[in-house]
Parts: C-alpha cells; sequence; structure tokens
C-alpha cells in the first residue's frame, strides 16, 4: 500500500485540477519505474477455469497497480517472493516519486509511505494481505520512515481509522 504525503496540502494549496494533475504524473511514474518483470497488470492466469491463455503456454504475471481512493495506491508485486525483494521494489518507487513534479506552473514536493505484505507469510487472502500492508504504511509514518514491512507482531494491533493520517 503506497500513500502520498501532504496530498490534502496540494489540493488546498494548488487546486483540485493541479491534485488530479499530480495523481496523473504519480500514475505515470509508478508504471515507468516498474521494470518488465513488474509492469503493470497481467496475461493470464493459473485459476482453474479462468485461462486466458492456452493451457499450453507459459503464463506471465506483471504487476498490478490501483488507486485505490484519495491519495493511496495498492500495488501487487507478484514478480517479488520475499521482502528484500519488495523492499527494494519500494524503495525505488519512493527515490521516483521524491522529486519535485512540475504542476501548472508550480513545482510541487511529494513524498510516499509504503507498507508492505508477503503471502503466504503475512496472510493468504487478500483482505488480510492489504490489511497488513496498509498496517505497515501507518507504522512507517508513525515512525517517519519510507517503507516498512508488516511484522507478525503487528497483527493484533487495532487498524487505524480512515483517514487518520
Amino acid at each position: 500500500i503506497l500513500d502520498l504525503t501532504n496530498f490534502s496540502k496540494i489540493n488546498e494549496d494548488y487546486g483540485h485540477d493541479a491534485g488530479d494533475l499530480l495523481l496523473y504524473e504519480v500514475e505515470k511514474c509508478l508504471g515507468s519505474t516498474l521494470r518488465e518483470t513488474d509492469l503493470i497488470s497481467w496475461v493470464g492466469t493459473d485459476t482453474p477455469g479462468h485461462r486466458l491463455l492456452p493451457s499450453d503456454r507459459k503464463t506471465q504475471y506483471r504487476a498490478t497497480i490501483a488507486r485505490l481512493g484519495g491519495d493511496e495506491f495498492g500495488l501487487l508485486l507478484p514478480s517479488a517472493q520475499t521482502a528484500e525483494q519488495a523492499h527494494s521494489v519500494a524503495l525505488r518507487i519512493v527515490e521516483t516519486l521524491n522529486r519535485p513534479f512540475q504542476i501548472q506552473g508550480h513545482e510541487i514536493i511529494i513524498g510516499c509511505r509504503i507498507g508492505i505484505s508477503i503471502y503466504p507469510d503475512h496472510g493468504k487472502d487478500e483482505k488480510l494481505l492489504i490489511r497488513n500492508a496498509d498496517k505497515g504504511m501507518h507504522r512507517a509514518k508513525e515512525l517517519n520512515q519510507a517503507v516498512y514491512v508488516y511484522e507478525k507482531e503487528m497483527q493484533n494491533e487495532k487498524q487505524p481509522l480512515a483517514g487518520a493520517n
């Protein structure tokens, strides 16, 4: 889960049109930052009954990027098999987004926080993985870190209230 920092201030200071343009630029950056092995959406599926490719063809998975709402994005990285690999991709994303954007003649600087959860260590279904990645993102905010990998010790912590950034 990726959350942009100070996004509401961008809307307040420069208006919602500038905020929308910034989100568009962020989406472009996310797409260009990920490698071909990570890239947006997937081709094929291994789910029985849902094959998009002939069964004799190798399935290629790529990352999925989705805007979850407001200034929050969800990223699915099937090629990342370890927390270290996911952390490396997250740091690449942070480096790309922590730079000035030129929006409507204004130099706008944003940052982001990323929380990571890994299947199956941190959950075996999408809801739990998203919840745990969100907990990691909130922990990154608490610790003023760019990236935080969910830890099993966090499982009994309450989920922060929506909008409590």
